[in-house]
């Protein structure tokens, strides 16, 4: 295999990794949106309801309450490390690949060098690159993976705890509801 072929090799892992980034950033989106909604429902809920203050069902409430908010605020922690968390490996800009071609083809000039010098020189210059930044995209976008596994299950954690506690909270009224239901209905 010449080092043309090892090149061509090396890019599409480079555009592999740098596609897979992008996928994984749009995977966030979606959690990004889902703690926004679940901190104005949290702020419309503790404002617009009367919460016992006592009794069992308000020990649950606030349990499963302040759960759900440990839950949110672990997840808040985990996406802002996903967006803000890693520094992926791009290669050198155009410019600067053609200044580098250029002083080696001058070497070459004037030290006298064998034909293909240049050529093998900025080949082995351009896979050493592509193969660095493809080591650090990798584990970047595993390492993201990751955290996206953790924000959607503890995303999935504090949807349940309110849940709970929203029907805990409203236990009372869907108690009524459901024999004012029943008492029309037998």
């Amino acid at each position: 295999m010449d080092k043309k072929e090892r090149l061509k090799i090396h890019m599409e892992n480079y555009y592999h990794e740098l596609n897979r980034k992008d996928n994984l950033r749009t995977r966030l989106i979606i959690p990004s949106t889902a703690i926004f909604i679940f901190i104005a429902i949290t702020i419309y809920i503790s404002k617009s309801c009367q919460i016992e203050s006592v009794g069992l069902t308000a020990l649950l409430f606030w349990l499963f309450a302040l759960a759900f908010i440990g839950f949110l605020g672990i997840t808040f922690f985990y996406l802002i490390k996903a967006w803000k968390g890693y520094k992926y490996a791009y290669l050198p800009k155009s410019t600067d690949l053609e200044q580098y071609f250029e002083n080696l083809s001058d070497y070459q000039e004037e030290n006298y060098v064998p034909q293909d010098y240049t050529e093998k020189k900025y080949y082995g210059y351009l896979i050493s690159q592509i193969s660095k930044n493809n080591s650090q995209n990798f584990e970047n976008n595993q390492k993201l993976s990751d955290l996206i596994y953790k924000i959607q299950t503890n995303l999935s954690k504090a949807l349940l705890l309110a849940i709970i506690s929203l029907l805990i909270l409203y236990s009372k009224e869907i108690w009524t509801y459901s024999e004012n239901v029943l008492s029309i209905l037998f």
